[in-house]
């Protein structure tokens, strides 16, 4: 993968972009990109638009939420109960 090599040391040392795509499996525009001055200095982890970092209210732990309405993790959401359910319906893991 791209995150073992150097790009922009295998460009000092170089290697054409050509060269560097063949190394490292990415395409010639992704190596222009990884060189180019305002590229990002880590790859962040991909995020569906519209999702924020949210603590869940029941455990307090860090998850992707879809919005304001949700507010519990999916470990929390499979194990809560709402006030209308019998415990023959309730699923508990």
């Amino acid at each position: 993968m791209s995150t073992c090599h150097d790009i922009p040391g295998l460009r000092r040392a170089g290697a054409t972009i050509r060269e560097i795509s063949q190394l490292t499996g990415l395409s010639t525009s992704a190596v222009h990109k990884r060189l180019s001055p305002e590229a990002p200095q880590e790859i962040k982890p991909h995020r569906r638009k519209g999702t924020t970092e949210r603590a869940c209210m029941c455990c307090g732990k860090p998850f992707l939420s879809e919005g304001p309405h949700n507010r519990l993790c999916g470990a929390c959401r499979n194990r809560s109960a709402g006030p209308y359910d019998t415990p023959a319906t309730v699923r508990y893991r």
